[in-house]
């Protein structure tokens, strides 16, 4: 781990998530998420996300004891749904109460809200028309205002490959027609052959938390000259390793050290369709890799 000597100027905190080891939904995963949490600290991180809602017990003092005993700290939960169809604003009510009570029992105040890719695999288009651009932008606001009035817990919301905010000019007008964090994602942003730094530099005033990934330029560039789709990109690794993707981590890591980023950043390694796959082992290559570059900033800078 970063030695302690590194820490004085280095604000943001480093975790995992559940995704890393192809955990997308609450049931009928190969790992629990007791063992789950004690892989994450095996391999050195203190800090994850919670997963789908589901995933984790509901006993709030079971986890709890899990997460002292392993010391692991929640950094926040990041929740999926489908915001172009507007007959589910209830359930994403139900749902996000839910969320922020298990959240506000862990001490942990981050909410992110992300649009449901999978909503468009049924040939629904990913624009969404001026009507419900508008109404889509109200319930955010709304289920801003509850999480962060009622709960204190910050929403952040995460643009998406596959989506109806992916591109930049969505996001700016999402940036425009609400006042939310954004949880960028470097990885998704450079999908579609965005600059991951040049964007964060211009909006990092409203970044508050990072999900730190890489993409694979030889599998992007099949997805858009249409010789797979999006989701089978997946399947193929079109998300990267941290150290071997097209995006600049290195970059990445050091402009939010420069600006004293003092959110979380949370590691994601999106798994291939691969049994030979090893979750643990490049969850810890992307750790080190991260780790790497922070002890050569600060060799450099202190």
């Amino acid at each position: 781990m970063v030695n302690s000597n590194f820490n004085q100027k280095w604000k943001f905190k480093i975790g995992n998530a559940p995704c890393s080891w192809g955990i997308y939904y609450p049931n009928n995963n190969f790992l629990k998420y007791d063992k789950y949490i004690m892989k994450l600290s095996d391999i050195g991180y203190q800090y994850s996300e919670l997963g789908p809602l589901g995933y984790f017990n509901d006993e709030i003092s079971i986890i709890k004891d899990l997460l002292t005993k392993y010391n692991i700290h929640i950094s926040g939960s990041t929740h999926v749904h489908s915001f172009a169809d507007l007959s589910m604003f209830e359930k994403l009510k139900t749902d996000i109460n839910k969320i922020s009570d298990i959240l506000l029992n862990l001490n942990s105040s981050n909410l992110i809200v992300m649009d449901n890719s999978q909503f468009y695999s049924k040939n629904n288009k990913r624009n969404v028309n001026f009507d419900d651009w508008k109404e889509i932008m109200k319930n955010i606001i709304e289920i801003q205002n509850f999480v962060e009035n009622e709960y204190g817990i910050k929403l952040h919301f995460h643009p998406h490959v596959g989506t109806f905010i992916e591109y930049e000019e969505q996001i700016d007008k999402l940036l425009n027609d609400t006042n939310i964090s954004l949880c960028f994602d470097t990885g998704h942003h450079a999908f579609w052959n965005q600059s991951s730094l040049n964007y964060l530099k211009k909006v990092i005033s409203r970044v508050g938390y990072i999900h730190l990934k890489n993409v694979n330029d030889t599998i992007r560039q099949k997805v858009w000259n249409n010789e797979i789709s999006i989701e089978q990109s997946y399947d193929f690794g079109v998300m990267s390793p941290l150290e071997y993707g097209y995006v600049n981590i290195s970059d990445i890591i050091k402009f939010l050290l420069k600006k004293e980023f003092s959110g979380f950043c949370v590691i994601e390694q999106d798994p291939e369709n691969n049994n030979e796959f090893d979750h643990d082992n490049l969850a810890k290559n992307n750790l080190i890799f991260v780790e790497k570059i922070i002890k050569k900033y600060f060799n450099t800078n202190l």
